[in-house]
């Protein structure tokens, strides 16, 4: 995983960042959220979704092989970030969310097409370890995924893991 910051004193719009922009980034980037679970977490999100970073504000993302990420000034934002925790469902997308009372504690996304692949690859994002507890899906090779887009048909298993060290009642969402 590599950081990048927000260049810029105002919010910008990194989830729509034309790929022309990233050179051999990886197709996906995890933010922190300081709302998850009692001490934050990680949420990943894929580039083509829209994400607002707030001013200041930094990623983590992957390199293919030495990449590079360009700004540019149109890519500032005027929204003051009350869209960042939102997105869009998709009928393909099965967004699972674990809960402690009220408080999300993390996420996972399984995304499920017939011309995706079982096994890892670009389109699926690795976990990064949060601190109170991970969700994710398990991949093929054993890779814990917190974005998995993978091939689906009659019969196939998608295993779910979590690891916590929290005691207590969870529901998922």
């Amino acid at each position: 995983f590599i950081s990048i910051g927000n260049p810029y004193f105002s919010p910008i719009e990194i989830g729509n960042l034309a790929s022309a922009q990233r050179t051999n980034i990886g197709n996906n980037f995890y933010v922190f959220d300081a709302n998850l679970g009692t001490n934050g977490g990680y949420l990943t999100k894929s580039w083509g979704n829209s994400y607002v970073l707030p001013a200041l504000g930094g990623f983590f993302t992957t390199l293919t092989s030495s990449g590079s990420i360009t700004f540019y000034e149109t890519d500032k934002s005027t929204s003051n970030g009350d869209d960042i925790f939102t997105h869009t469902p998709s009928p393909n997308r099965l967004n699972i969310e674990i809960f402690k009372g009220d408080r999300m504690y993390d996420a996972t996304d399984l995304v499920l097409d017939s011309t995706l692949t079982q096994q890892f690859d670009a389109y699926d994002a690795e976990k990064m370890s949060n601190f109170d507890l991970n969700l994710f899906t398990v991949s093929t090779e054993g890779k814990h995924l917190a974005i998995n887009q993978a091939y689906f048909e009659a019969g196939n298993i998608i295993p779910l893991g979590i690891e916590t060290a929290e005691s207590g009642d969870f529901t998922f969402q």
